[in-house]
């Protein structure tokens, strides 16, 4: 047989295993070009490329009722968990979103289960409140109302713990007592910076405690700390060395990278402003070494 003849029946060999593919397979389905789920080549081209016969492979239809129970269902586990972790707000929030779903399912009254058991939470710890009040503990139950207000703040118990709250801020001994926790905080932090030897930083704790809380105990101890200090010349060299450092630091950074950015004249701006500054210190010698390789270039 003439080569011819060999490559003739391999084409018509091809073309018979072409039909045959093309068959379908279950009885009552129509061969041909359109699109037939029931023939072998049109299922493995639609699995493997998304497409039957060239053309792209019908989507599967989604029911949208299907995929909102769903959102619920995983609202609802997500819900439950944060619960469980004493994370109220976040579990409120995900409760209330069921709750707005257009679709009718189960999982809403589980919800509103859900919330009515973090209601009572909020109620008990409300309780608790009355009694620290009546026990005169104005700054734990200015405490605990500030934390249930935010918790609960999508819901009713929010609501009545942020008026108990402001009722009791029109105490006049329940302020000076928040004014005294507030000073009292900003002191100790000054202190803290006192013992770390970070001089500069206590100062104007200090300055802000002596300023802002002036009327209490902790800002009169901090105006006679700071009458101390600046008294003492050598103590306050010290202090502006470290202020020099805090300060010129960041300038520097900050002149440094508009140097790189090419923005001289806000580098320039930066560098003079270290010198006018801090003129006797070793970032004045430096900035003013980077404005003449600056104004060089």
């Amino acid at each position: 047989m003439s080569r011819c003849w060999k490559y003739l029946l391999l084409v018509l060999v091809f073309v018979v295993w072409i039909m045959l593919l093309d068959r379908p397979l279950e009885a009552g389905k129509p061969a041909g070009r359109d699109p037939c789920p029931g023939c072998a080549m049109c299922r493995w081209r639609s699995e493997k490329f998304g497409s039957i016969h060239g053309r792209p492979a019908p989507k599967k239809y989604i029911d949208p009722t299907q995929v909102l129970l769903s959102e619920a269902r995983r609202l609802y586990a997500y819900g439950v968990r944060n619960m469980r972790r004493g994370k109220y707000a976040e579990a409120i929030c995900l409760f209330l979103r069921i709750k707005d779903l257009p679709v009718n399912t189960d999982y809403k009254g589980r919800a509103d289960a859900r919330l009515a058991e973090i209601a009572k939470i909020g109620q008990e710890r409300l309780s608790q409140v009355d009694k620290d009040i009546e026990e005169k503990d104005y700054l734990n139950a200015v405490k605990s109302l500030r934390e249930i207000s935010k918790e609960f703040s999508k819901i009713k118990i929010g609501t009545k713990a942020k008026g108990k709250l402001n009722a009791l801020l029109q105490n006049p001994e329940v302020v000076k007592l928040l004014r005294e926790m507030e000073a009292n905080e900003v002191y100790v932090q000054a202190e803290n910076r006192k013992g770390r030897k970070l001089y500069y930083q206590a100062l104007l704790l200090y300055e802000k405690a002596a300023d802002t809380y002036g009327d209490t105990e902790s800002g009169q101890k901090a105006e006679k700390l700071l009458a101390e200090w600046k008294g003492d010349p050598e103590f306050m060299a010290l202090v502006r060395k470290q202020e020099a450092k805090a300060q010129c630091k960041g300038w520097f950074s900050l002149a440094e990278s508009y140097s790189k950015h090419g923005m001289n004249e806000k580098a320039l701006e930066f560098y003079q402003k270290i010198i006018d500054a801090y003129p006797d210190t070793l970032y004045a010698k430096q900035a003013s070494d980077r404005i003449a390789s600056l104004e060089k270039d």
